[in-house]
């Protein structure tokens, strides 16, 4: 219901943005009519009103944004309409009102889709819930198999020691044989009947099994101890192009068909991705192929997604740091250009000189954000870090840096490993991190770095005696741009975690036994 509203009135922002924009068109011919300033007051209102629903289900980001636009609209609007103020300043609110509308309106556009994909990783979770309950629901199947058999050779094998009885009978007279005769015919009619509901109730058992496995959004065979196939449902029959006449071959068939192993994992079939997972019940092995395809897709748009709003931050903040540049540069230049032959060499050599240095300040800019936002290539071929040899290199490279600071580094254990994160991102990453230290540490201090091996993941710790991070804002370091660190830029350690998670691990914060922080990089020794 609420996605229900929060659409409806994202369609009803953009018609008020279109009306406001008929509106702001109408300015020079209808600004003085009262009917067109009560209009345009009324739309603006009701804009506000309606993004206000927006702003309430949007993340805090965007709700910022949009707060910071309706405030610039609002007063824009009394700019406008203000006639003591002199037609340039109305003018010039006339276009700066145009502008802040349409660009109110693409965060709105922005808003939405965050939210339809939003709303499809839910209805995927649902999918996921419903998939969990048939799997338990088939597992009760099983086991009422399981007990059905059980009571059926319970019964066999009485019927067995009465025939026993009966054949080893030496001793027994006419008369006992009689009545064991009597007494059997009866009990072998009622044990009889018995089996034969047994057999029926089993026979309808296994169809319902049979039919409800088919309903199943997901591919199931199974195979027996031989490793000989004993179900497969339709599901995976359609998928993969298979005859229900393979039932009874050898599992391995199956498996060279979808070109896939028995250890399970992802793999693709005809354009569509499939993961393989499996168990054993009861003697039997259970393997359930499932379509992730929309999932994969999904996790690629919202990481996109992630991706453009840092490009944005990167893009805002790289305007305000050049802005200063830029102005020395064009001064520069207007100055020489104006003053060229009145000038003397060294003069003339100090200004270009002054213009080199700021756009080598540029370039240092651009080549720290755009390091944020560049993507390692997953098939690069680049060595892996070698432990502890490659830590050591890291830690002798940066060991002045270390001692102008008056920092201890010590080096507490190191296993002697090779961890899948290639060479460069791992400087990287530790290169950020002893920053991280050593700008904590302005009056010296120590730093300690532990590595161990826990549950198949390299864990590397970097811990320091500084003040600390309070645990409320542990997470937040990490984002993009966080710093309370004067000319800090907020990015090295959210690059950081960037690298650590193409590389399939983590990064985050602890406390330090130093009574600082420790920043704990983890990385799994297998990669998957």
């Amino acid at each position: 219901m609420e996605s229900t509203i929060f659409f409806s009135k994202a369609g009803q922002v953009v018609r008020d943005i279109e009306e406001i924009d008929r509106h702001i068109i109408d300015f020079s011919d209808l600004h003085g009519d009262s009917f067109w300033k009560e209009s345009l007051l009324k739309t603006t209102s009701y804009l506000k009103d309606d993004m206000s629903v927006i702003q309430a289900e949007s993340d805090e980001q965007i709700a910022k944004r949009i707060e910071h636009f309706i405030k610039r609209i609002e007063h824009g609007t009394e700019q406008l309409l203000n006639e003591e103020d002199p037609p340039e300043k109305r003018g010039a609110a006339f276009l700066k009102l145009k502008t802040d509308i349409w660009k109110i309106r693409d965060i709105v556009e922005h808003a939405v889709k965050k939210k339809k994909i939003q709303k499809q990783f839910e209805e995927k979770k649902n999918i996921k819930r419903t998939e969990k309950l048939t799997t338990y629901t088939l597992l009760m199947f099983i086991l009422l198999m399981v007990f059905v058999t059980a009571a059926a050779m319970y019964f066999y094998n009485k019927l067995s020691r009465l025939s026993s009885i009966l054949g080893s009978g030496d001793n027994i007279d006419a008369k006992t044989i009689s009545d064991l005769i009597e007494k059997t015919k009866n009990s072998s009619a009622d044990q009889f009947g018995e089996m034969q509901k047994k057999y029926m109730r089993e026979q309808i058992v296994n169809r319902r099994k049979g039919a409800l496995l088919d309903t199943i959004p997901e591919g199931i065979f199974s195979s027996d101890q031989s490793d000989r196939i004993t179900f497969i449902n339709k599901k995976l029959l359609d998928w993969f192009h298979l005859h229900d006449n393979i039932i009874g071959d050898a599992a391995e068939k199956i498996f060279s068909a979808v070109n896939v192993t028995r250890d399970g994992g992802k793999f693709i079939f005809e354009g569509n991705v499939f993961v393989l997972s499996s168990f054993e019940n009861s003697g039997e092995t259970f393997y359930i192929i499932r379509n992730i395809t929309d999932s994969e897709e999904l996790a690629r748009k919202l990481l996109d997604s992630e991706r453009l709003v840092s490009i944005g931050e990167m893009a805002s903040r790289i305007t305000h740091e050049i802005r200063n540049p830029l102005s020395t540069i064009k001064l520069n230049s207007e100055y020489l250009a104006e003053n060229v032959d009145e000038l003397e060499s060294s003069q003339i050599s100090g200004s270009i000189n002054l213009i080199v240095k700021e756009v080598e300040r540029l370039e240092q800019i651009t080549g720290k954000y755009m390091n944020m936002v560049k993507y390692r290539n997953t098939e690069e071929t680049e060595k892996n870090t070698s432990l502890p040899v490659d830590l050591a290199e890291v830690i002798s490279f940066h060991a002045a840096e270390f001692e102008k600071r008056g920092i201890e580094v010590k080096l507490i254990h190191c296993e002697n490993i090779v961890i899948p994160i290639t060479l460069s991102s791992f400087k990287e990453v530790m290169l950020n991190l002893f920053k991280n230290g050593w700008e904590e540490l302005e009056n010296g201090g120590k730093i300690l770095i532990t590595v161990s091996v826990k549950n198949d993941r390299c864990v590397i710790v970097v811990e320091d005696s500084g003040k600390g991070i309070p645990e409320i804002e542990r997470e937040q370091v990490f984002r993009n741009f966080y710093t309370k660190k004067p000319g800090g830029t907020g990015i090295g350690l959210s690059h950081s975690r960037k690298l650590a998670v193409e590389a399939g691990g983590k990064l985050y914060a602890a406390d330090s036994s130093l009574g600082g922080v420790a920043m704990v990089l983890e990385i799994p020794l297998k990669t998957k």
